[in-house]
């Protein structure tokens, strides 16, 4: 069965110092039970969904919200982020313009380029952009791409192959 946020004993860090609610909190901590829909989510995605958490009497809180004094959630108004509509293409090669300026600035007057490869989405892209001004003749140096992990992770293996395809030097920190 969920509970609701206002009937966990939350024990915020103003509210530990009293033993009954304490005490509560450890009570109830002792009734937690896997959500598997949890668990699928991280098998399949790598992340639990929405509000979920590993255990199915727990919530996250929503973003943009904060506790109340009464354990209920208080959301936020989601600030205005402008109505500027333009072409998915306009848009992206807005995005690919600015991540090479911040890029160039980055990498300017530098003597090495390292870029630490993880193979997850932030670092491909960022390897991306610099492929670009590699291809272009704006890097001053092959960017050397870093790695660590355990010898045979699925990262370990694919920051391998990425730096290979890119034609890039890759350097390995064993765990």
């Amino acid at each position: 069965m969920l509970r609701s946020l206002t009937s966990i004993p939350i024990c915020t860090h103003r509210q530990c110092s009293d033993p009954r609610r304490r005490a509560r909190a450890a009570d109830w901590m002792t009734t937690l039970t896997l959500d598997r829909s949890s668990v699928a989510s991280i098998i399949s995605n790598n992340f639990v969904s929405a509000y979920r958490t590993l255990w199915r009497e727990v919530r996250r809180r929503p973003w943009l919200s904060r506790l109340a004094s009464d354990g209920s959630v208080d959301l936020f108004t989601v600030p205005p982020h402008g109505q500027r509509l333009r072409p998915a293409r306009g848009i992206a090669r807005e995005l690919v313009s600015r991540l090479e300026r911040e890029a160039m600035g980055a990498v300017r007057a530098r003597n090495r380029i390292y870029l630490l490869l993880s193979g997850d989405l932030d670092s491909r892209v960022v390897a991306g952009v610099l492929k670009r001004l590699e291809i272009d003749g704006l890097l001053p140096w092959l960017p050397i791409c870093l790695t660590w992990g355990l010898p045979d992770s699925r990262d370990v293996h694919y920051t391998c192959r990425i730096a290979e395809i890119l034609g890039w030097q890759w350097t390995y920190a064993p765990l």
